[in-house]
């Protein structure tokens, strides 16, 4: 039996499907011996090349609801009942319209560039919107319970230090993303059950590896790579259905 995860980002078992770049077939794999269902992104052409496949900017999981920016949607018919589908987006800021920070209670998001939509279902769900200057939010934070996250980024860490949630500041780059200088820690990763953070790439290649592990180890997650490569940007991995027994 399986259900939607309730909490996005958040599964609570086994997670059955996930979302996640078609281009990377290495982590698709890899995630498919876990038993997992692998449901590919498709390909925006007109978004920068090193994104074009990118899970954080093509759907945003609000748990009971998803919102889309797709052309082809039939992967997603028998998803969740409350479907928002947006067309194709273009360079930034208009490609990040659903790139939100959902953690808890709180969604984090540029507020200028964010869907309004989705900031009127966020306070329907009496959650707060907190503005971050970083509008790759979503990209840029690896969330790893219900009140801690990992991020490099300076506006995140203050935003959500600021909100009583445990942020772990860690050292900006160390992460590939061809086309830029460097990708972001929440691009690399996703949960794949409640105690496991998987990773895009070795994540013991990251200089504050050490730091990240102790940090999870807090909240009993475990931080697991999927592959031996360097950590690699793949625009996330988004758990939208999990296990549950009957």
């Amino acid at each position: 039996m399986e259900k939607f995860v309730e909490h996005p980002n958040l599964p609570e078992s086994n997670v059955s499907i996930a979302v996640l770049s078609s281009n990377n077939n290495t982590i698709c794999n890899g995630l498919s011996q876990f038993g997992m269902k692998i449901i590919p992104t498709e390909e925006l052409k007109n978004l920068h090349e090193f994104e074009k496949f990118h899970a954080d900017l093509q759907l945003l999981h609000f748990g009971d609801s998803l919102f889309i920016t797709f052309t082809d949607v039939k992967n997603y018919d028998f998803l969740i009942p409350h479907r928002t589908y947006f067309s194709p987006v273009g360079k930034y800021p208009n490609n990040i319209l659903l790139n939100a920070l959902i953690i808890g209670q709180y969604i984090f998001c540029h507020k200028k560039y964010i869907n309004k939509t989705v900031i009127e279902i966020a306070e329907q769900k009496n959650m707060e919107v907190v503005h971050v200057n970083q509008g790759y939010t979503k990209c840029s934070a690896a969330v790893v319970s219900e009140n801690a996250l990992i991020t490099a980024d300076d506006s995140i860490f203050l935003a959500a230090s600021k909100k009583g949630l445990d942020v772990l500041k860690i050292r900006p780059g160390f992460i590939e993303l061809p086309g830029v200088n460097y990708g972001f820690i929440g691009g690399t990763c996703g949960k794949i059950d409640k105690n496991t953070l998987a990773f895009a790439g070795k994540v013991e290649s990251h200089p504050d590896y050490e730091l990240m592990k102790s940090f999870a180890q807090n909240y009993h997650v475990d931080l697991y790579s999927l592959t031996n490569e360097p950590l690699y940007d793949i625009g996330g991995i988004i758990p939208i259905k999990e296990k549950f027994d009957d």
